[in-house]
Formats: structure tokens, sequence, C-alpha cells
């Protein structure tokens, strides 16, 4: 009787196709469950996908933080690599500033000791003016 009021009345049972309209309310039956089971399957499904999306947003802002930091680090070895070549240059400049300030002091201390053998020389002469 529970099959005759999901399916329909149960007059249907008193025709002649009774047979024909107990399958059809059966498979009518069957479709129904194999319906509910698949709208859950579903829920189930979309539930995993919201959570793979969930999951590919999370991913996608990883590779965004990790490409930033990428580009930090490309600049940072570009700023070293500017301060290597700087620091280089700076090397070399003082290297030859003092090469040119040792060539300079040595020239100095050249004059100075001719200045100071001319100054020995005129002592001498003014001590001993006779030996001239």
């Amino acid at each position: 009787m529970d099959q005759a009021n999901e399916c329909g009345s149960s007059q249907s049972y008193l025709d002649v196709g009774v047979q024909t309209d107990t399958i059809l309310c059966e498979d009518t039956m069957v479709l129904r469950e194999r319906i509910r089971v698949l709208e859950q399957e579903n829920v189930a499904y979309q539930s995993r996908i919201d959570t793979m999306v969930e999951g590919l947003k999370a991913k996608d802002e990883l590779l965004k933080r990790n490409q930033s930091t990428i580009f930090n680090l490309e600049e940072a070895k570009r700023t070293m690599e500017n301060l290597v070549e700087a620091e280089t240059n700076l090397s070399r400049t003082l290297r030859s500033r003092y090469s040119e300030v040792g060539r300079i002091h040595s020239t100095e201390l050249g004059r100075r000791r001719k200045a100071e053998e001319t100054l020995a020389t005129v002592f001498n002469i003014l001590r001993n003016p006779h030996h001239l």
C-alpha cells in the first residue's frame, strides 16, 4: 500500500496494466533513490572542488610572494654586483693614488736630502770660510 501511495493511486492496480504500473512505480522509486544518492555525491564533490579551489588560491598567493621574493633577491644581487664593481674601482683608484703619493713622497725625500746636503755645504762654508 505504501508503494501504491508513493507511485500513485491504488486504483491503478485494478486496471489491466497493473503489472506495467507496478514496474514503472518501482523504476521511479529506484530512480528517485539514485537521484538522491547522486545529489549527495554532488554535494561531496562540490565540497572537494571548493577545497581544491581554496588550495589553488593559497598556492597562487604563495607563488606571487615567491615571485616577489625572487625579484627582491635579483635586485639585491644586482646591487651587490654594483657594489663589488664600485669597490673594485675604488680599490684600483686607491692603489693608483697610493702609488702616486709614494712617487711624490720619494721625490720630496730626494729634494729634502738634496736641500739638507746643500744646507750642510753652506754651514760648512760658513764655519770654515777659508776652505774655499
